[in-house]
């Protein structure tokens, strides 16, 4: 599906301009168009690294009879993606035990008895707006007679101290330019074959680009490769399609925010020890 919505903004002499190219289950995919790979790439460091969001930290076991371990349950209660507030809680200080203040921490306890499977909505948070992004999602199976009884807090963190943190799954690509030289051609077939997401059909006997699918192009330069005469492929240097994969704690317009929010802070940070 094409949304169409473009935003066009003059930036240092450069226009750019940004369309919500395609959109599926949970990732975005942005055409952004006037700008460079450096700058591409820089936003998706932002996101990466510097966007912020809640996870379990700190886990505290009073019964676990499952067969994983406390320290590999631990671990992967970390890696749940949570629903985040970035308006209630902030970035503890290094120096500060986040249970002692509010806005550093949401508590959390789970308590479970087989036969179950154990899954991201039984954890319940002392703050209702904060949840397992993905409810259904599995932690351990208990048998009959297991339990698991547990608490623990979860504090607001970035991606560059640990992987949990990062929102989304981040990745770019140049938009392909594809065009048939000789549409003609008696190798049509083999061409057509060749590309491994079938861009190219036969139309009245003649090759054709899909224009409706070229976007999906992994830039694989197969086609090219094995038949310059008949096909040319240059990737546009300013043209990008941007792919956020959300893992569900941030809406996607506030990932982006909170990276230009980063950016921009960190530009104005070089200006002033210049």
């Amino acid at each position: 599906m094409v949304v169409e919505r473009k935003v066009e903004r003059e930036v240092g002499g450069f226009k750019m301009q940004v369309e919500l190219f395609n959109e599926r289950f949970d990732t975005k995919v942005y055409l952004i168009k006037g700008v460079n790979a450096a700058f591409v790439n820089s936003i998706r460091r932002a996101i990466l690294a510097y966007v912020p969001t809640l996870a379990i930290e700190e886990v505290d076991f009073y019964k676990n009879s499952s067969p994983v371990y406390n320290e590999v349950l631990a671990h992967r209660l970390g890696l749940l993606p949570l629903i985040t507030d970035l308006d209630t809680y902030e970035i503890p200080p290094k120096d500060v035990d986040p249970r002692d203040f509010a806005k550093y921490h949401v508590a959390f306890k789970i308590k479970k008895t087989g036969p179950c499977v154990v899954r991201g909505k039984d954890i319940e948070f002392n703050d209702p707006k904060i949840k397992v992004a993905q409810p259904e999602m599995p932690i351990v199976t208990l048998l009959e007679g297991q339990e698991l009884e547990a608490t623990g807090i979860a504090v607001l963190g970035i991606g560059k101290e640990h992987a949990k943190w990062s929102p989304a799954h981040v990745y770019y690509k140049n938009y392909p330019q594809i065009k048939v030289k000789k549409p003609t051609t008696s190798k049509a077939d083999a061409i057509v074959e060749i590309c491994p997401k079938k861009l190219f059909k036969i139309e009245n006997s003649k090759l054709k680009v899909d224009e409706g699918r070229i976007h999906e192009c992994s830039l694989c330069r197969a086609c090219v490769e094995n038949f310059p005469e008949e096909i040319s492929f240059e990737p546009k240097e300013d043209e990008f399609l941007f792919s956020v994969e959300s893992f569900g704690q941030l809406p996607h317009k506030v990932i982006l925010e909170k990276a230009s929010e980063v950016l921009t802070e960190q530009l104005n940070k070089i200006s002033k020890l210049l």
